[in-house]
């Protein structure tokens, strides 16, 4: 999972792009609408706004630490990042065969099953979980102090809560999106219930 837009860069409302000019920027601008909360502070410094934009602009003000910051949280290095993997690669033929498949079978050229149809779709489906999996479990393998000596581990926790919500999130897309592939090919499979489904489907294509 590549979280360019990760808790240091949210928390400032810089990209992952911007400049360290733009990240001090950011950081006074910040500054001028945030005021320590001195009590909350005394309980758990990392609740701090304050203390989180400080920890911010250190980290992307500095290349080195924001180098570690950001390959701490991809699974691919920049250089694989520019071309496409040889898995990309193969969930884009399964995305062509799939279509491919689709039309014939709605067209009448084939007589299968529509569960058979829809079985280079789900191969799809499968390497997209196991592939937010595999990001997920990435990101929270690292030590707070491998991505920077800066964060502290009540810090690196947000950090690690806020990964967990972008898989779940993910995950729960992924889930819903082959929950309609199954409803689609049973009603397909269906042929008192396929008019409609039929129409919808070939607009599509």
């Amino acid at each position: 999972m590549n979280l360019d837009e990760t808790l240091l860069y949210s928390t400032l409302g810089v990209s992952s792009t911007s400049s360290k000019e733009d990240v001090e920027l950011a950081y006074r601008r910040f500054m001028m609408r945030h005021h320590p909360n001195e009590e909350e502070t005394a309980v758990d410094p990392s609740k701090d706004p304050v203390v989180l934009a400080n920890v911010a602009r250190l980290v992307l003000c500095d290349p080195e630490e924001r180098k570690k910051y950001d390959n701490s949280f991809k699974i691919f290095a920049p250089e694989a990042e520019e071309r496409m993997s040889l898995p990309d690669c193969v969930a884009s033929i399964l995305s062509t065969i799939s279509l491919g498949v689709l039309a014939i079978r709605m067209y009448g050229i084939l007589d299968w099953n529509y569960y058979v149809v829809f079985v280079p779709v789900w191969v799809l489906d499968s390497w997209l979980i196991f592939k937010e999996c595999l990001s997920f479990c990435m990101g929270v393998q690292f030590n707070y102090r491998e991505i920077s000596p800066l964060l502290t581990k009540e810090l690196f926790e947000r950090l690690l809560k806020r990964l967990r919500k972008e898989f779940l999130k993910r995950l729960l897309k992924i889930s819903l999106i082959i929950a309609f592939e199954i409803l689609v090919a049973r009603k397909a499979n269906d042929p008192s219930n396929t008019s409609a489904l039929l129409v919808l489907l070939h607009t599509l294509l």
